[in-house]
């Protein structure tokens, strides 16, 4: 599937760590303001890291628009809810108390990297 990546990215954000090796995986706001950090929480993602920031490098990650996912162990659906799985990976949810940062936009097994809308800050119930 051939998607566009039209995307608006959350200005300001910087890596809290190295991700350089880490592109297309789910992040959360780190501890300090405009910081990002790997998520391994599904309540908490803001989203994936679209570039390979080193340390307190730049991190683009979609506030509007179609990024790009990486998915974990179990594979999703297209539709389905993303949130973060333990392995900082996507991973899809149907629980109402998750925060979701995006909807699958293909369906996918794991290690895939799929297209999603961006929908940051959304509860799946």
């Amino acid at each position: 599937m051939s998607m566009d990546n039209i995307l608006l990215y959350e200005p300001g954000l910087i890596a809290s760590g190295n991700l350089s090796n880490y592109q297309y995986y789910c992040v959360k706001y780190g501890s300090v303001a405009g910081d990002v950090a790997l998520s391994a929480d599904t309540a908490d993602a803001c989203g994936t890291v679209q570039n390979n920031p080193k340390d307190n490098g730049v991190a683009n990650v979609p506030l509007i628009g179609i990024g790009k996912a990486k998915i974990g162990s179990g594979g999703v659906s297209k539709g389905s809810r993303l949130v973060s799985d333990s392995a900082y990976k996507a991973a899809a949810t149907t629980t109402n108390t998750d925060k979701y940062f995006g909807i699958a936009l293909a369906a996918a097994d794991t290690n895939d990297i799929i297209p999603y809308l961006a929908h940051n800050g959304m509860y799946a119930g």
